[in-house]
């Protein structure tokens, strides 16, 4: 009896340890950047706090998720070197472009209105995710 709890209780760790904070699963360790842990899967990964992390769900911003259960951005700063949002509950990377193909001019956008103040006359959307996209 003895034996099968240790047993279950080693498993449990184990299984706990190869979790990532954005709910992937661990490949490598010691990174610095995402290009490093390329080279340990062919699947879609991420560097957090020196980890290699598989991703597995896309965010609605285009981003990758990070970790789960924010309620505020600022508690994403801590999961990635990259730029953060909290997106219904997930902390995500901020895409370096826009899902149009415009080019990010501020975030944490609700309205298209409020991205006009950083467009310089450009055109601007509020697109998913609270990025303000040059259109």
């Amino acid at each position: 009896m003895f034996y099968f709890v240790a047993l279950l209780v080693a498993m449990q760790l184990h299984s706990a340890s190869t979790q990532c904070t954005n709910g992937g699963q661990l490949v490598a360790r010691g990174c610095t950047s995402s290009d490093q842990c390329t080279l340990y899967t062919n699947g879609q990964v991420i560097c957090l706090q020196g980890s290699c992390c598989t991703v597995p769900s896309s965010c609605s911003n285009g981003g990758n998720m990070v970790a789960i259960g924010c309620s505020q951005s600022q508690q994403c700063a801590r999961y990635s070197n990259e730029q953060t949002v909290c997106l219904s509950g997930k902390c995500c990377t901020v895409p370096r472009r826009c899902p149009n193909g415009g080019t990010v001019v501020a975030l944490g956008c609700y309205s298209s209105q409020q991205c006009v103040s950083f467009a310089n006359g450009v055109p601007v959307a509020c697109v998913s995710g609270g990025l303000c996209c040059t259109l």
